[in-house]
């Protein structure tokens, strides 16, 4: 994948097939009803809600924790909860603006002094972070996090942050 390619709903199920995580029927099942996900959706959203059972591990089920730690994994990231009550929402929200990290689909998770770490569940998409770097003037450290999560709180912390202000 190219710089700033966001996830391929196709190629997420291919790598699911590849890695057992899925069977050929369900695959097929899969690519018909993913070309009806919404673009801003990561394919994560589309599948985790099915609550389909692993093909090689029965009591297994691809919810979007599985999904989410299994995909970092394989994208050489480490993958990060997002607990509310362990994140510094202030620091968090002073980091980049709503709209930014909206648009980036991106949420800071922690800030030192020296760097920021932020979450994200597009380990492909990455133009952004020289501009923070540069902005911010620290270095910028990258973590995947479940789509689902960083969708949720993005809308959470910065109305909380907000109204805190």
């Amino acid at each position: 994948m190219t710089q700033d390619t966001p996830t391929i709903p196709i190629k997420f199920v291919e790598a699911m097939l590849e890695d057992g995580l899925i069977n050929k029927d369900t695959f097929a099942t899969l690519r018909v009803k993913l070309r009806s996900l919404p673009a801003s959706q990561h394919p994560i959203q589309g599948i985790a809600p099915l609550n389909l059972k692993h093909a090689e591990k029965e009591k297994v089920v691809l919810d979007d924790q599985y999904l989410s730690e299994w995909y970092a994994t394989r994208c050489g990231m480490e993958c990060v909860e997002l607990d509310p009550l362990k994140l510094d929402v202030d620091a968090i929200t002073d980091v980049m603006s709503k709209a930014f990290a909206q648009r980036h689909k991106i949420l800071a998770y922690s800030v030192n002094a020296n760097s920021v770490t932020v979450a994200t569940s597009e380990p492909f998409v990455t133009g952004w972070v020289s501009g923070l770097e540069h902005i911010l003037r620290k270095e910028v450290k990258r973590v995947f996090a479940s789509p689902v999560a960083i969708d949720k709180y993005q809308k959470d912390f910065y109305v909380l942050s907000h109204s805190i202000k």
